[in-house]
């Protein structure tokens, strides 16, 4: 349990923001289909009260809000990584080590990335995804940032002093 500055960190942030992501399109497409489908339905529309409209509304907006909180998790959760490289006690010696593995998941990502810009260029989907352009810009640059912030981490964990912070090796 001791995984201070894993290099596998950003593959299981990406993941998770990966379904994150892709379950906030499928709520607002939902809700958007739920609502199209009362609204065409005269003998349903009437019998509900006008309360069921503001909170279809209010649950889009929730969803939506999503677009912002998984940038702002995806790049706290880099920062967190930093923080805990600083406290990670590292050997220089493994720094190729890191940067071959970093390689790896820096081509993993492309995948991550193929993945949401497949789900999100769907027909059915587009219009919906289209409402999350801060994720769209974050999948489209997935690969770059992920290695950015890889390669950050590992010059916080292997660029430190060992004179404190770190510990001795």
């Amino acid at each position: 349990m001791n995984q201070r500055g894993d290099v596998t960190d950003i593959p299981l942030i990406i993941v998770v923001v990966l379904v994150m992501a892709i379950s906030a399109v499928l709520g607002v497409l939902i809700l958007s289909q739920m609502g199209t489908l009362i609204s065409n339905q005269p003998e349903i529309n009437d019998t509900l009260p006008p309360e069921v409209g503001t909170v279809m509304n209010a649950g889009h907006t929730a969803a939506t809000a999503f677009d912002t909180l998984l940038v702002v998790v995806f790049f706290g959760a880099i920062a967190v990584g930093m923080m805990s490289a600083f406290l990670a006690p590292s050997h220089p010696a493994f720094f190729m080590l890191y940067i071959i593995v970093m390689l790896i998941f820096g081509a993993l990502t492309t995948v991550f990335s193929n993945i949401y810009y497949e789900f999100a260029s769907n027909s059915l989907i587009a219009p919906y995804a289209n409402e999350f352009p801060y994720l769209n810009l974050l999948f489209g640059n997935l690969p770059l940032l992920a290695f950015t912030g890889m390669l950050l981490i590992a010059i916080v964990m292997f660029g430190k002093s060992t004179q404190g912070g770190g510990g001795n090796y």
